[in-house]
C-alpha cells in the first residue's frame, strides 16, 4: 500500500464529513454521518447514503464523490446549514 494512504487511513476520525459529487453541472453536498475505513489493500472506504438523498443518484450515475473531513475551524459552518458554502 501507498504511504500517503497509509497516513490518510491513520487520520480519520469519528467526526463530521462532507461528501459532495458532481454530473452533467449538478453539483451536491451532504454531511455523510456514517464513514469507515473498510481495506487497506486495496484502500476502501465505505459512505452510506440513503437512496432518498439528491447525492445517491448522483454518486450512483457518475461513480464518483469526494469525502472531505471538516475541522475544528469549520465549527461555525457545521452548527448551521444555511450558512454551508459547497
Amino acid at each position: 500500500m501507498k504511504t500517503e494512504w497509509i497516513r490518510i487511513f491513520g487520520t480519520m476520525t469519528n467526526g463530521v464529513y462532507v461528501l459532495t459529487t458532481a454530473l452533467d453541472g449538478r453539483m451536491n453536498g451532504m454531511i455523510a454521518s456514517w464513514v469507515s475505513q473498510v481495506s487497506y489493500e486495496p484502500p476502501l472506504i465505505a459512505v452510506a447514503v440513503h437512496e432518498n438523498r439528491f447525492s445517491h443518484g448522483l454518486v450512483r450515475e457518475s461513480g464518483l464523490f469526494a469525502l472531505h473531513v471538516m475541522g475544528k475551524q469549520h465549527k461555525m459552518t457545521t452548527e448551521s446549514p444555511s450558512s454551508a458554502h459547497f
